[in-house]
């Protein structure tokens, strides 16, 4: 093993320590999730404090929710095509793919992104994975994919996509040693954190820009009383629009 693999180890090993001990998360283990997410920059801001913010529990599973595209430029809202009962979006940047969970399958549907504006660029596909409880994120190593999932037994593991299968990927040697909830958490967070430094989170139902620090400003990203945001929103890079889950007030 060469002295590099080692150091990341043993920073892993030791971030684990403290993360058990209840200490705040290493910073550099938070810069390396985030650069598997967001390949191309790094967070223009407090990482710690924005994941530590980021991943307070704000909102439960709504009823009947769907998969909905909104642009913070324009304010507009727009329920993504047959994506009734989706969950958890995460957006591939090497293969411009959205990735989510639909009832228990995972599916994966190509992404076309001009000028700004984001549509589907064609048919989506199941992917071949074992039974999931959550999608965390995709990151990106050299030209692949890499689905970080969570299973129903709380496990978090990397698979690679190939085409419609999913392999399970051993690559990342080091970071079974952080707690599984808690790499679910920051894992998860990281999509909603634009290198610019803006972020974006669902609160009472709401979805809201927050701005530095714990106690920063907030504001809203779209005025849409009758949907009821859930879960972490997930931007797609090199646009204002992000990915989110909400249900229509009343389950109408």
């Amino acid at each position: 093993m060469h002295a590099p693999r080692i150091c990341i180890v043993l920073l892993w090993c030791a971030t684990a320590a403290a993360l058990a001990q209840g200490r705040a998360p290493d910073r550099t283990l938070l810069e390396r999730l985030y650069s598997l997410v967001w390949p191309a920059g790094r967070f223009n801001g407090d990482l710690v404090r924005a994941v530590e913010r980021n991943t307070q529990k704000g909102a439960s599973d709504t009823v009947a929710p769907s998969l909905y595209l909104v642009n913070a430029s324009s304010r507009t809202v727009d329920e993504w095509p047959m994506s009734s009962g989706a969950g958890e979006p995460v957006v591939c940047q090497m293969d411009r793919a959205l990735v989510f969970r639909l009832g228990t399958r995972i599916v994966a549907e190509p992404l076309t992104i001009a000028n700004g504006r984001v549509s589907s660029g064609g048919a989506r596909v199941t992917l071949a994975a074992p039974s999931a409880r959550r999608v965390l994120a995709c990151a990106s190593r050299a030209a692949t994919s890499i689905i970080w999932i969570q299973a129903d037994d709380g496990g978090v593991t990397p698979f690679v996509r190939r085409g419609t299968e999913l392999v399970r990927d051993t690559t990342d040697v080091g970071l079974g040693k952080v707690p599984s909830e808690q790499l679910a958490d920051f894992l998860r967070v990281m999509g909603s954190l634009r290198p610019d430094g803006s972020s974006a989170a669902v609160l009472n139902r709401s979805l809201v820009r927050l701005g530095e620090g714990v106690d920063g400003p907030r504001s809203l990203i779209v005025d849409a009383p009758s949907l009821r945001f859930s879960g972490v929103p997930s931007w797609v890079p090199a646009t204002d629009s992000l990915f989110v889950v909400a249900g229509k007030e009343g389950g109408r």
